[in-house]
């Protein structure tokens, strides 16, 4: 796993349209791991929501029993109200919910303290292993970066 080290890499990666990734609480020492996918575009100019699912489960590679929990609006700042909104079967007052909330609040404030954020060395937007350096640091690589 690599870990983020500031908050604009851990929002580019969460809105890179194909994301996993883990949280933890430096608190409590739990942790999350979410999904963070894309709809599909008619066109680059068009808007998409951005779907969550959290893992369940002692499988950590098995998204199909992962459960949704809502979206997420498109990243604009300032954020004036929560980014994460529950859908019909998502739990808002789930402590998963919750600890997703309070990080993208807190990313969105550029305020990293309290929790880790880290990903699985997979690209946010293809789900490719990265291999350079530079693109498990920022998680994602050369070729997605470019269409970003």
């Amino acid at each position: 796993m690599s870990k983020f080290d500031d908050h604009k890499s851990a929002i580019d990666f969460i809105y890179g349209g194909n994301a996993v990734f883990t949280i933890k609480s430096l608190k409590t020492d739990k942790h999350f791991t979410y999904k963070v996918t894309q709809a599909k575009r008619e066109s680059e100019q068009d808007a998409a929501p951005y779907f969550v699912r959290v893992l369940a489960g002692p499988d950590n590679q098995d998204w199909a029993a992962s459960q949704y929990i809502g979206f997420l609006k498109e990243y604009a700042l300032p954020v004036d109200t929560d980014p994460l909104l529950a859908g019909k079967k998502g739990k808002p007052d789930a402590p998963s919910f919750k600890a997703l909330q309070w990080v993208l609040m807190k990313l969105y404030r550029r305020d990293m303290d309290g929790f880790e954020i880290m990903h699985e060395g997979r690209c946010c937007r293809c789900n490719r292993a990265l291999t350079h350096p530079d693109s498990i640091e920022s998680g994602i690589g050369p070729e997605c970066a470019k269409r970003a």
